[in-house]
């Protein structure tokens, strides 16, 4: 039965190695993935059952566990050595179903650098777990256990760690020992794969929305993207437009995603924007529009204003009636001026453009022909009106 005097010797030298640096502890050896600092610790000295102890850790890229490193305080002649360790899933915050190869007996080193502390020995060792633990990104539990009966502060007496609990049926964390914030430290190294998997990533749907609808991603939609082992991989666009002959505009937004190591995966959405809808009159004045498919003349068309639509604002330099581009040069201001008119007298200025027949592309039998553009913020519009070929005999 331990007396006061030894306990209390325990935990002066506990607190003893709140003053120990860890980091020192660490030399020569590979970096730790997880490591836990001088936070907490308790003596099971009171308790007459011993219980392993555990604690939580995160991995963020898959890793293959290899070692394990402790500071451990005994009375001298106590620890034997033997120490087992288990690595357990993590169920909601507490150990869960034990991973594959997760257990065995820790290997080598355990009593490699004992020293004093206040008259009693401390450990700082590193011991090797019997199979390497591959591990993916998540939570885990690590729990230690020893088997000798004679150690006064076995290694599975000793709660460490803030987030660290007694392993067994009820956890309780205990992190202060009368009144005093003692602690040991506890780190991880392992071996981190080679990522050679790309992100998975899968594009928004294709969509259609109206000429004055909102294309970006904020609108049209992002792609679901995850990665095995880098949880935000960086997802970048870009955007080919392609003008098509009814007066649509197709957007192939290509969506690639990158992960950490380089590695990445794309795919395509097609954004179709519908033109903005105008009211035309091919041959304005005739009624019904003839086309003379052997004519070598010009074919008048007219946009017509409106109180939503203000000619002026038309782009005349996207203009095509079918195949054909304007006759004449809308780009000079004084043939501009001479073709802005109000055709069909509403009050609204018209804006009438010219096509040589030839180059049109209307062939006997079309009864409706189509002209497109753009106004000068870019959106697109079409407008379409009926047309009789002559002769198409």
């Amino acid at each position: 039965m331990t007396n006061k005097p030894i306990l209390m010797t325990l935990i002066i030298a506990m607190t003893f190695l709140i003053g120990f640096s860890a980091q020192e502890a660490f030399s020569g050896v590979s970096p730790a993935i997880y490591e836990e600092p001088l936070d907490g610790t308790i003596l099971n000295l009171l308790f007459p059952s011993a219980q392993p102890v555990a604690d939580d850790f995160v991995i963020v890229t898959a890793t293959t566990i290899t070692d394990f490193h402790v500071l451990l305080i005994e009375i001298p002649g106590g620890f034997d050595g033997n120490v087992q360790y288990a690595i357990y899933e993590d169920d909601n915050g507490l150990p869960g179903a034990l991973v594959q190869d997760g257990s065995g007996t820790a290997q080598g080193g355990m009593t490699a650098n004992p020293f004093s502390c206040l008259g009693l020995v401390c450990f700082d060792f590193w011991a090797n777990l019997e199979t390497p633990v591959p591990l993916e990104p998540g939570t885990y539990w690590i729990e230690f256990s020893g088997q000798s009966a004679s150690w006064a502060v076995a290694l599975d007496d000793v709660f460490f760690g803030s987030e660290a609990a007694f392993f067994s049926g009820n956890w309780f964390p205990l992190t202060i020992v009368f009144g005093f914030p003692v602690g040991v430290s506890f780190s991880i190294t392992g071996e981190i794969e080679d990522d050679t998997t790309p992100p998975q990533i899968e594009c928004p749907a294709n969509i259609t929305i109206g000429a004055e609808e909102d294309s970006s991603p904020a609108n049209t939609g992002t792609p679901g993207v995850s990665d095995d082992m880098d949880p935000s991989p960086t997802v970048t666009f870009s955007d080919v437009v392609t003008v098509n002959p009814d007066g649509s505009t197709t957007i192939t937004r290509t969506w690639t995603a990158t992960d950490e190591a380089g590695n990445t995966a794309g795919c395509t959405q097609e954004i179709t924007i519908l033109p903005l809808p105008v009211d035309i009159d091919i041959k304005p004045g005739s009624d019904p529009n003839s086309i003379n498919t052997r004519s070598k003349g010009v074919v008048p068309v007219a946009i017509l204003g409106s109180a939503t639509l203000d000619v002026t604002t038309v782009d005349v330099t996207t203009l095509m009636f079918g195949n054909a581009s304007p006759a004449h040069d809308l780009s000079d201001s004084d043939t501009y001026n001479e073709h802005i008119q109000d055709v069909n007298g509403d009050g609204f200025l018209d804006l009438v453009s010219h096509y040589k027949q030839k180059d049109i592309g209307i062939a006997c039998g079309d009864t409706e022909a189509t002209l497109t553009g753009a106004l000068l913020d870019g959106t697109s519009l079409a407008g379409s009106d009926s047309v009789r070929t002559v002769p198409c005999k």
